[in-house]
């Protein structure tokens, strides 16, 4: 029996995970961040600089505009709590996975899956043409599964897999990310390995 103060491994896993995101984005915060101005607030102009960056998270030219709009571009607007929060909500909105676990369609609720991790990932359709030995998508699919993989084992474990859908869209059950860790597995034994993550992202 668990004590009040104690955690559970998904809880933990999902805390390490929340931990890793909050550390990309103050060293995304940091970078733009203006040293000179030393506001700790960030500016349209400063927000531009970084465009490549904020696009893993989901935020687009069109996005900066709307969330600057009428402000002008040299004026510190955002201080980190704010960026942190619309990065988070950005990135996981264009996640549109349906789990319905009364479907039979697995490999659909799979492809769904995969086409979600590739959107966390910053691949999009342009990228996946180029498949999983391209460069450019190697080192994002290693950064994605290297924040799956959070005990650093090299292979991810159930309760990993768990924790990261879970943790990305409050909608999905956990029997639900335990179905798609099943159809991740392909060699059944127990975990995924890099190369069946890549076959899932790319398939």
């Amino acid at each position: 029996k668990r004590s009040a103060k104690t955690v559970s491994l998904k809880e933990f896993h999902a805390f390490i995970h929340a931990l890793r995101y909050y550390i990309e984005l103050a060293e995304i915060f940091e970078t733009l961040d203006n040293k000179q101005e030393d506001d700790q607030r960030l500016s349209l102009r400063e927000c531009r600089k970084g465009l490549a960056d904020l696009e893993v998270w989901g935020v687009t030219e069109e996005k900066l505009a709307d969330k600057f709009r009428g402000v002008d571009p040299w004026t510190p607007l955002i201080a980190f709590q704010d960026f942190a929060e619309w990065c988070v909500e950005e990135r996981w909105s264009v996640m549109h996975l349906s789990m319905d676990l009364d479907s039979s369609d697995e490999e659909a609720q799979f492809a769904d899956a995969g086409a979600a991790l590739r959107g966390v990932a910053g691949i999009d359709k342009e990228d996946k043409k180029y498949g999983q030995e391209c460069l450019s998508n190697i080192k994002k699919v290693t950064e994605i599964f290297k924040r799956a993989d959070a005990d650093r084992s090299g292979v991810i474990s159930e309760d990993e897999l768990v924790a990261v859908f879970c943790g990305l869209n409050s909608k999905i059950t956990p029997e639900a990310a335990r179905k798609l860790f099943v159809l991740a597995d392909a060699n059944k034994d127990g975990q995924v390995d890099y190369e069946e993550f890549c076959l899932w992202l790319f398939r």
